[in-house]
């Protein structure tokens, strides 16, 4: 397995798995069951019972990791290309600043087969603080391709959004070996 293709393996993986994870925030993850507590005394018609949620006893914060993560800025997040197909192949990279609607990056990248570039890294768009990015990638026209490159990102084509804190890290932007293009990113 090369490198890339593991890495591109892993980034997906990291995507699926974080995906089922955020479905839970605010459900069941970190509380804990309900328990019913009760005292009695000597007297055994002195007896009182309570109901509630009991917690651990924690001295810093009330907040997860990922909490903490999401609100502490790390602009450094790089946008990897790497081309798994057989053949050379012409993506169109585009990254939008989300507040503005502004292009922060767009160029049409040609890559080898089993190469990998870094175009791209949101620190060079100079965020203020936490903002989010959406960063968007296509075939490029100009190739006889007819696979079709359409993700999970409905109407969006493939696209994801990222923002610069400590939670989101590096967006993979992949050529797969039938000619589609994804854009993943793990998240935590």
């Amino acid at each position: 397995m090369t490198d890339s293709t593991r890495r591109a393996l892993l980034a997906s993986l990291g995507v699926g798995m974080t995906t089922g994870c955020l479905g839970s925030v605010g459900g069941n993850v970190g509380s804990q069951p309900e328990t019913t507590n009760s005292t009695t005394t000597d007297d055994p018609t002195t007896s009182t019972s309570t109901t509630g949620t009991s917690s651990p006893d924690t001295t810093s914060t009330s907040d997860s990791w990922w909490e903490e993560a999401e609100r502490t800025p790390d602009p450094d997040h790089s946008i990897s290309l790497v081309n798994n197909d057989d053949e050379q192949a012409t993506v169109r990279l585009r990254v939008l600043r989300d507040a503005t609607g502004e292009t922060v990056f767009e160029e049409t990248l040609t890559v080898e087969a089993d190469e990998e570039v870094e175009p791209y890294n949101l620190k060079e768009a100079d965020p203020d603080g936490i903002e989010s990015f959406t960063v968007c990638a296509t075939r490029a026209a100009s190739e006889t391709s007819t696979t079709s490159s359409t993700t999970s990102g409905g109407s969006r084509g493939n696209c994801a959004t990222v923002s610069t804190d400590e939670c989101h890290a590096h967006t993979l932007v992949t050529v797969s070996d039938d000619g589609s293009v994804q854009v993943t990113y793990a998240i935590c």
